[in-house]
């Protein structure tokens, strides 16, 4: 009785042990598969995210239009200093390569590359570009609001302090591929009259028609 007892403990022990492992062999692909979610590659992907200026007067809202209704023809140049900022676990974190670079550009007809940095290949919660020390030097003969004006002037951007322009939208990096960021100046709606009177352009006005798009 004693050694018939042994070996059904044993016939159990076995049977546990193969349905252990059973189960094993079912749930770990499940769990590989999570981990390889393509919004989270795999540590160590690396992909490239290049920052772009560009004013080229391109489409406006409504609310732009009628704003700069009547204005012509516009030269001269924007200056200032850009860094690139992406949000990781709800923090903003500083984009190492694409920090104080020179943002330079004609106004209504330019673009310039600021920087290109290797980045994380993964998913950003959002990206936005921060733009500090800016001017926007407009030159004699320009056309804004009721005629050409008669002297070059220079613009002051948000008081010489900070503009903060958001792509509020997630941004994925892909792994061996470049992410390409544009900030559009869309001067056609901040050069106005007002702005020429005080030499100056609000910061209010400034965010509100700068866009970043994600290439």
């Amino acid at each position: 009785m004693r050694h018939s007892t042994g070996t059904s403990g044993t016939t159990r022990g076995s049977t546990t042990l193969r349905w252990t492992t059973f189960m094993a062999l079912i749930l770990f692909p499940l769990a590989a598969c999570d981990d390889d979610s393509p919004t989270t590659p795999p540590d160590g992907e690396q992909g490239t995210m290049e920052a772009v200026v560009q004013d080229d007067g391109g489409a406006q809202s409504p609310a732009q239009a009628w704003a700069t209704e009547g204005s012509g023809e516009v030269s001269g140049q924007f200056e200032g200093q850009a860094r690139v900022e992406v949000m990781v676990d709800g923090a903003w974190q500083q984009v190492s390569g694409l920090a104080d670079m020179n943002a330079e550009a004609e106004l209504q007809g330019g673009a310039s590359t600021m920087g290109t940095a290797t980045v994380e290949a993964r998913t950003y919660d959002r990206v936005r570009v921060v733009v500090s020390n800016a001017n926007a030097d407009v030159d004699a003969g320009s056309e804004i609001g009721i005629g050409p004006i008669e002297t070059s002037i220079s613009l002051t951007i948000a008081g010489g302090g900070d503009a903060v322009i958001e792509y509020n939208q997630p941004v994925t990096v892909q792994a061996d591929a470049n992410t390409r960021l544009v900030l559009h100046l869309n001067s056609q709606a901040w050069l106005t009259e007002d702005a020429l009177e005080a030499g100056a352009v609000t910061s209010a006005a400034f965010e509100s028609a700068a866009t970043v798009v994600v290439q």
